[in-house]
């Protein structure tokens, strides 16, 4: 039988959980989790999740919106930048807030697979190399 890779088992999970009830989910994930255990493939089960919540957030219309930063953002914060991203984006997206003090400062954003990169932690990677070529 053919390996299937992490997005063709997310569409499978996607089809098998459809129009489930809650009580029935547990039994269906516990047979998917065994389907990927007998293949030898639960190494794929993160990536399976990835391509899992891009499916179900392409099928809503909600995309997740991963928003790092060095300290808490405030809530008027929150809501410029999720106003910000939906004018650029033309979607809806859910923030989801991350902090990291690596960044020194600034912020970075993910939706999808675009990365934008304000953070200090960037700029001066960006100059260091520019200095290093020159």
């Amino acid at each position: 039988m053919k390996k299937l890779n992490a997005k063709q088992y997310a569409h499978l999970l996607d089809q098998v959980t459809e129009g489930k009830s809650k009580a029935e989910l547990p039994v269906v994930i516990k047979g998917f989790t065994t389907l990927l255990l007998r293949r030898h493939q639960l190494n794929l089960k993160d990536r399976i999740i990835q391509e899992y919540n891009l499916l179900f957030q392409e099928k809503t219309g909600r995309y997740l919106a991963q928003v790092t930063t060095v300290k808490k953002l405030s809530d008027s914060a929150i809501q410029d930048i999720n106003n910000r991203l939906k004018g650029a984006f033309g979607y809806q997206v859910e923030i989801e807030e991350k902090l990291d003090p690596d960044l020194i400062g600034g912020f970075t954003i993910q939706v999808k697979d675009t990365v934008i990169d304000a953070s200090v932690k960037s700029l001066l990677q960006t100059l260091r190399s520019k200095m290093v070529n020159s």
